[in-house]
């Protein structure tokens, strides 16, 4: 990994952090249905994630 890419993920982790969200906000959720929230939020802008609802 390039020290661009590095600290390009170090914003990213920096900016989730700053939501204040706990860090065991999913922790009694099941993996499987994590990772289906993430690939959905990878392949949908922000605004249609209301719209996705329900997928997974």
């Amino acid at each position: 990994m390039s020290p661009e890419t590095t600290l390009t993920e170090i914003d990213k982790l920096f900016t989730v952090r700053a939501t204040g969200l706990p860090r065991d906000l999913f922790a009694d959720v099941a993996p499987k249905v994590v990772a289906c929230w993430r690939a959905r939020a990878e392949q949908a802008a922000a605004a249609g994630l209301a719209s996705a609802r329900g997928l997974c």
